[in-house]
């Protein structure tokens, strides 16, 4: 029989992963949410993590997940075949499609102007992932523009969850993709 990477490896890693969060968790209340990114295609097929955070997500009663983006469209081929960008979309898409929750989602500094801005932009990709789950959400996700920072009021927790994208470059220190100033 074959080895299949939910029933062989993600199912018992969040098994084992579920039962330590409950026992450290005892009665205590927890927001929890998943975040999924960088998973970077690129060619290869890294989208069906975003299925397996899925389904730990489901396992952990997430209260939603966040997708923040850079699954590699400014990579070859996607940069040269739009059909084959817009399979890393469609793919990504289904994936996010599994979970019955709300995703937040913003695009990563590798997803902006997707092939050299030949195919997508960040609000092509803004609406195609965020739409609706965003009306599912009742609209309680804000992104400003240019998509440097965003923020969600979670329903019935009382808490506002704040997203930093860090696209700054402190090329001074060699650092990049650091909070730049005007985020802070």
């Amino acid at each position: 029989e074959r080895a299949t990477d939910k029933a062989d490896f993600v199912n018992p890693q969040i098994d084992e992963a579920y039962s330590r969060f409950a026992q450290w968790k005892g009665s205590d209340e927890v927001l929890v949410f998943p975040i999924v990114t960088d998973v970077h295609t690129a060619g290869r097929f890294t989208y069906k993590h975003i299925g397996h955070a899925v389904t730990a997500a489901e396992a952990f009663g997430a209260d939603f997940m966040v997708n923040f983006g850079d699954i590699g469209l400014n990579a070859y081929p996607a940069t040269e075949n739009s059909a084959y960008a817009r399979q890393i979309v469609d793919n990504t898409r289904a994936q996010m499609d599994k979970y019955d929750g709300i995703w937040l989602y913003t695009p990563g500094n590798h997803d902006w102007d997707a092939g050299e801005g030949k195919y997508f932009t960040d609000d092509d990709l803004s609406g195609f992932f965020q739409k609706p789950w965003q009306e599912r959400a009742g609209e309680n996700l804000h992104l400003i523009p240019g998509k440097t920072y965003g923020w969600y009021d979670v329903p019935g927790k009382g808490v506002r969850i704040i997203f930093l994208n860090s696209q700054g470059t402190g090329t001074q220190n060699g650092s990049y993709y650091i909070f730049d100033d005007e985020q802070m």
